[in-house]
């Protein structure tokens, strides 16, 4: 079922038109009709549009023969989840990196990863995440408490302490 489709969906908390781009069961791309960009999507349009496709995909691997959907889905779930760096190490350095910096150092870090994976295997890989996060864990709260301007709070304090 690798056929291409486009499904059209009308989101009833706002009345907008969507056109989706299936290949399969997979999404391909995604069209509001009145040109607005997916980004401006209300978090009630976004929840909506979410919902409808996860629908629609559930339909489209129904229509998939049951052992050929037990082993796809075997072979996605396995493939997905070697993919993926640690949770809790990729959350840690999304809440400490700046905000300007996090897709990039999320994406570069994630790439490094799969590389490592393909190379290394999945352990390893896990590892070797885990030090860059712990390595980058200083300079990175270093860097988030002078964004927030912790650090001159601090220094106050401790000026204060000191009697100075």
């Amino acid at each position: 079922m690798n056929a291409s489709y486009v499904k059209e969906f009308l989101l009833k908390s706002s009345g907008r038109g969507v056109s989706v781009l299936f290949a399969g069961a997979e999404l391909f791309s995604v069209r509001v009709h009145d040109d607005c960009d997916l980004k401006n999507l209300s978090n009630e349009e976004q929840f909506e549009l979410y919902t409808l496709v996860k629908t629609e995909q559930r339909r489209a691997l129904s229509q998939v023969p049951r052992r050929v959907h037990a082993s796809l889905s075997a072979d996605v779930a396995a493939n997905n989840a070697a993919d993926l760096p640690p949770a809790t190490a990729e959350w840690l350095v999304s809440v400490l990196c700046k905000p300007e910096m996090r897709e990039a150092t999320l994406g570069d870090r994630a790439e490094e990863f799969r590389r490592n994976v393909a190379s290394r295997g999945r352990r390893r890989a896990a590892a070797l995440y885990w030090s860059e996060v712990v390595r980058s864990f200083g300079p990175l709260v270093w860097s988030s408490l002078k964004r927030l301007g912790l650090f001159g709070v601090a220094v106050a304090a401790l000026r204060k302490l000191l009697g100075g």
